[in-house]
């Protein structure tokens, strides 16, 4: 099983990672996508809370985002549905999950955003299980700040958004942020759900 590491990680420690999880082809088509979907004007400043508790709060969460929609789904965005749907039903037969669903967004923050420390759960219940995060960005370094961090039981663990890597963790049990990018931070975050 090509997710037998990541899966295992993701049982022992609650989050995992794996490396080009895409080609880079398709990495290229998605960060170019995402390119011209911004251009256009398509995305917006991302909100934090829920419904009526919608409220937008660029100095807790700097992302401008773009959802995707599973029906019209473009020839990059089917690529990486595919291979996400590839890992929820290994997730199902390693850990019987039940995971049904998935959702995801593009996400973009400017340089000096970031995203404070959150869970991916909403208070008022949530079917997310699993978070996703591929990143888009070539050539990060660490000095380009934009770090992942999660916060564990007993540590905190910061990981690259290098462009190819896919991080997945527990949505109802690790909080984490996004540290502030020194320069243009790109990803695709989702989420694998109940049904």
């Amino acid at each position: 099983m090509p997710y037998a590491e990541l899966i295992g990680s993701l049982l022992a420690h609650g989050y995992g990672s794996i490396k080009d999880f895409l080609d880079e082809k398709s990495l290229t088509d998605l960060r170019s996508e995402q390119d011209r979907l911004y251009q256009l004007g398509l995305a917006r400043p991302a909100a934090i809370g829920r419904r009526d508790k919608r409220q937008l709060q660029p100095e807790v969460r700097g992302d401008d985002v773009l959802w995707l929609d599973p029906a019209r789904l473009t020839p990059p965005q089917q690529c990486y549905w595919s291979a996400i749907d590839d890992l929820r039903r290994a997730l199902n037969e390693e850990c019987r999950l039940g995971l049904r669903e998935f959702e995801a967004h593009y996400a973009r923050y400017a340089p000096g955003r970031g995203y404070a420390r959150h869970g991916d759960v909403f208070q008022d219940g949530s079917r997310r299980l699993v978070s996703c995060v591929l990143y888009l960005n070539p050539n990060w370094q660490a000095s380009d700040g934009g770090l992942l961090r999660l916060y564990l039981e007993n540590r905190t663990v910061d990981i690259l958004p290098s462009a190819g890597t896919l991080v997945v963790f527990r949505s109802q049990d690790i909080e984490h942020e996004v540290l502030s990018a020194r320069r243009t931070r790109s990803s695709l975050t989702g989420w694998l759900k109940t049904g």
